[in-house]
């Protein structure tokens, strides 16, 4: 038997203006990450892990959480972010933002040489540096954090 929890919850009644998410953050862009996140060796989609005793002590019907445990060897989404920053300035450097990069094409010698030497920042060691750091190194590039 499980005690269930007394908890309070409100509900806001509002409409979300989601244009400037749409504007900063299209779908053809969420594509895109999504398309070049798959490239990535090692990708996986994160698996959502259900809490059905929380749940029940809740008396929800569901909660699910995602495991990012194995995202990438970094155990954080922010792997993501940081790949496609780094994926995105390579675009921009080499004048084919319009053009999908392959994984093995951002590792090769020939786009090595276009882009020259190139060494990625940040100002911060937490999990974004951490995915920026290693997704430069992934694809062969000096960073600094």
């Amino acid at each position: 038997m499980t005690d269930k929890l007394d908890f309070e919850y409100i509900i806001h009644e509002y409409e979300k203006d989601q244009r400037k998410a749409r504007e900063l953050f299209p779908v053809t862009i969420a594509r895109k990450a999504r398309l070049f996140h798959r490239q990535i060796p090692g990708y996986k989609m994160t698996p959502l892990r259900a809490l059905p005793n929380l749940a029940d002590m809740l008396g929800v019907g569901g909660i699910y959480i995602k495991d990012e445990a194995q995202r990438l060897e970094l155990n954080s989404f922010k792997v993501m972010g940081g790949s496609f920053a780094v994926y995105r300035f390579i675009q921009k450097k080499l004048n084919m933002e319009d053009t999908e990069l392959t994984y093995e094409y951002l590792i090769s010698d020939e786009c090595h040489k276009a882009l020259g030497d190139i060494t990625f920042c940040s100002a911060t060691d937490g999990n974004h540096g951490r995915g920026l750091a290693w997704a430069a190194q992934k694809l062969g590039h000096k960073c600094h954090i």
